[in-house]
Order: C-alpha cells, then structure tokens, then sequence
C-alpha cells in the first residue's frame, strides 16, 4: 500500500509540475506579447489630416453659439482638373474631377455633369457649356 500512496504522489506532483509549467509558459507569453504592443505604440506615427481644399469634416458646422460656420467654397480655383474616366457605352461613365467622383447630372463645384465620353466631360457652368479633356501624363 506504501508503494501506491508513493506512486499517487508522485503522480500528483508530476501533474503539479506540469500544472506549473504550463501556467509559467502562458505568463511568459503574456507578457512579451504586452511588451511587443507596448513597444509599437512607441513607434505608431502622428497622423495630420490634408484637406485638400475642403473643410475638416471633424470641425463642427454649429458654433457653440449656435451660428452656421461659413466655409466657403471647397475649391478655389476656377479651373477644374478631370483626372480620370471610367467610360461605359450604356451612360454608366464615371469621372474623377477635382478628386470627386461624378456621374451625369451631378453638380459639383457648381459645375453640372452633362456627358461623360472616352476622353472628356461636358458640364454646364453659369449658363455656358464647357469642356474638360482628360490629359495625357
């Protein structure tokens, strides 16, 4: 009987052990893992918005006072740049103007989309009809 009550705690201590091995492999774990986000929160950058000519879309529209903020226009040039088309034979085309993706009949930068082809766009601005070629770079 003495050698299974030995053997009993032996096998108790063995599982003991393991127990302990098992638990010390997972702190360790932990803890370089915590290390390692510690560590790349030291390097994370400082991130600036571009608005490229539009507002700051976090800036409220209301003041505190309750005032309406005028922004003014989101472009100030007066002349439009197309940087690319998605051209489609069923008038599905797409354009890129100004970095605002636009169909036909949208308006934008008080300009309205009137035809979209494979290497310009037709738009209607104060009551004139102009038109954007897409340059070749």
């Amino acid at each position: 009987m003495a050698s299974n009550s030995n053997r009993k705690a032996n096998d108790i201590k063995a599982v003991f052990f393991r127990g302990a091995l098992i638990f010390l492999f997972v702190i360790c774990c932990m803890l370089c893992n915590i290390s390692s986000v510690a560590a790349g929160a030291e390097k994370e950058q400082e991130l600036t918005y571009d608005s490229l000519g539009y507002r700051d879309p976090m800036m409220p529209l209301v003041t505190t006072s309750g005032l309406i903020r005028d922004f003014g226009p989101a472009s100030t040039s007066s002349d439009s740049h197309l940087e690319g088309i998605i051209y489609d034979q069923n008038d599905n085309s797409l354009a890129i103007i100004d970095g605002e993706i636009v169909e036909v009949g949208d308006v934008v930068g008080g300009m309205r989309i009137l035809e979209i082809q494979e290497d310009r766009v037709i738009i209607q601005k104060d009551g004139e009809l102009r038109e954007i070629k897409l340059e070749e770079e």
